[in-house]
């Protein structure tokens, strides 16, 4: 009878470590979460605002879609602000982590695709919004591929990590 006791008191401190850890991963996953949707909108306004500009360089054709980089910014940067919106409304963390994941994955193939055509300028991914502040170029473009790891790295391994803990029951409760 011993031995029986002694399972259930391993299986509730288990059950109470596994808990625990839900809760935890519930915690960095919302500050994640809400880090992540602050970047898609200050990234996705700074598209939108500087395809407002006249600067000849949003005529230029981007080397991986064809469109005007006029376009291309309209296109990122709404698809930045939908994100971002969604991120702060909507209640599913998991869906969330997904999405961060999904637009984290299309930016870096777009970014290697750069890099396999032999396009080695500075990414716009700021828009035009650095030369107005004052950033050079390969600086904002270094930002924003630190930027971009975090975004790959911290969802995806929270996705993992999720599916390794006991999460808590109504995860998709959770908001930010």
């Amino acid at each position: 009878m011993s031995d029986v006791g002694a399972t259930s008191k391993l299986e509730k401190h288990t059950s109470e470590r596994s808990l625990a850890s839900g809760d935890l991963w519930l915690r960095c996953s919302r500050r994640f979460l809400l880090i992540s949707a602050i970047i898609f909108l200050i990234t996705g306004l700074a598209k939108i605002i500087s395809a407002m500009g006249t600067q000849p360089v949003l005529t230029v054709p981007d080397p991986i879609f064809a469109l005007s980089f006029h376009n291309l910014f309209i296109i990122a940067g709404s698809v930045e602000l939908i994100i971002a919106f969604v991120c702060f409304i909507t209640k599913s963390v998991m869906f969330k982590l997904a999405l961060v994941f999904w637009i984290a994955t299309v930016f870096a193939a777009y970014r290697i695709g750069l890099y396999l055509i032999g396009w080695h300028r500075p990414c716009g991914c700021l828009g035009l919004l650095s030369d107005q502040i004052g950033i050079a170029p390969q600086t904002a473009d270094l930002l924003m591929r630190a930027v971009l790891a975090v975004l790959l790295i911290g969802s995806s391994s929270l996705i993992l990590w999720s599916k390794t803990t006991r999460l808590p029951v109504n995860e998709t409760a959770q908001t930010l």
